[in-house]
């Protein structure tokens, strides 16, 4: 009776055991997963398109903390990044409107990488939650070099590219998965 109950015990704690792992290494992967997911979820999201300098800030600030650059007379770029999150940078673009001081959203990028605690998010899985968001996207272009998926959504481009960029933060060049979001040239809103 003893040696069974001991027996029952040790296939507890291996099972408890194998469990604990299996969480520990999909709470490693939640920064990377919570990227993913938040980067859909600003692709998909209608007021994406309607962001302003005043506004983007705060907008994405659950991802990615933005900085405004010098705007010159034609634009105005915002750019960020965060480790933390798994945001190797963050660049979000503002033409110049009509009216004077009127800045109208034009592009966002998002590039996503590994955090100290995951390994980098692939583009098979920023596509999915695009997916489940957006719909199937358009099939990938064949011959090129980068792996892309795009959709057309509100009127405007968003694409899935994995690839290495240079960031505009400060330059380097590095492996990232990027979302682009993009307005349609000459359809600003």
């Amino acid at each position: 009776m003893m040696s069974r109950l001991h027996d029952r015990f040790c296939r507890l704690a291996v099972l408890l055991a194998a469990v604990g792992a299996m969480h520990a290494g999909h709470a490693a992967d939640a920064p990377a997963r919570d990227a993913v997911a938040r980067s859909a979820d600003v692709a998909a999201d209608a007021r994406t398109w309607r962001l302003t300098p005043d506004t983007a800030a705060a907008f994405l600030a659950p991802l990615v903390p933005l900085k405004p650059d010098k705007p010159t007379e034609e634009e105005w770029t915002l750019t960020g990044s965060s480790a933390s999150t798994g945001v190797a940078w963050s660049r979000v673009v503002f033409q110049a409107g009509r009216k004077p001081g009127q800045w109208q959203f034009l592009q966002m990028q998002i590039a996503l990488t590994a955090t100290a605690s995951a390994p980098p998010p692939t583009a098979n899985a920023l596509v999915a939650a695009l997916a489940r968001r957006l719909g199937k996207p358009k099939a990938p272009a064949s011959g090129k070099a980068e792996h892309l998926n795009t959709w057309t959504a509100h009127g405007h481009s968003i694409a899935v590219r994995e690839g290495t960029f240079a960031s505009p933060v400060d330059d380097a060049r590095q492996h990232v998965v990027l979302l682009d979001l993009a307005v349609d040239q000459g359809e600003a809103d």
